[in-house]
């Protein structure tokens, strides 16, 4: 975990060889449930919103629905929102590729490995650039998808301003805004 003022907080563990059998999801989704239950109910976080990024789409998923078909993984996220709600955190988790969570040095941290990323100093929000829409990092990729099922109704995408005049016309419009702004 990274703190606004870059103070990094993690931990490093072994799996015992069955539990360890169970897969990658129910690892990294114990460990980040784990690490940020144990915060919480020390009150390291009350009254914040955390950010939670991982290249795990099942953990993304589990935390987002809060549905698991593995029990453990369901009654963690159970005992993780209950904690969260009593100390007034809001937990956004948020899904990256594998190659951004390699360059942010958070990948390998609980392994062991400290030489990427934050553990050299860098602010993690460079890596995740939620200040960008989509468009801005793959507009060519997604103008050449848009258009392909588009047809004759492309139009590039509105700003904030066209939005709120041509958005209201008839027609097919595409937004692409910021997910949000990082603090």
């Amino acid at each position: 975990m990274q703190y606004p003022d870059l103070v990094l907080d993690g931990r490093v563990g072994l799996w015992e060889a069955g539990y360890a059998s169970g897969g990658s999801n129910l690892r990294e989704g114990t460990n980040m449930a784990n690490h940020l239950l144990q915060d919480i109910k020390a009150g390291k976080h009350d009254g914040c919103e955390v950010w939670c990024f991982t290249d795990n789409s099942v953990w993304s998923y589990v935390w987002t629905k809060g549905l698991s078909t593995a029990k453990h993984l369901f009654y963690l996220v159970l005992e993780l929102r209950i904690a969260a709600r009593g100390h007034e955190v809001y937990i956004r988790t948020y899904h990256l590729s594998g190659d951004r969570m390699i360059a942010t040095g958070m990948d390998g941290w609980s392994r062991g490995n400290h030489d990427a990323g934050l553990s050299l100093g860098f602010d993690v929000r460079q890596f995740i650039p939620l200040h960008l829409s989509a468009w801005c990092i793959a507009g060519g990729a997604l103008e050449g998808w848009c258009k392909s099922w588009m047809g004759t109704d492309y139009s590039p995408p509105l700003s904030a301003e066209g939005w709120f005049e041509e958005g209201h016309h008839s027609g097919v419009h595409i937004w692409a805004p910021p997910r949000q702004r990082l603090p």
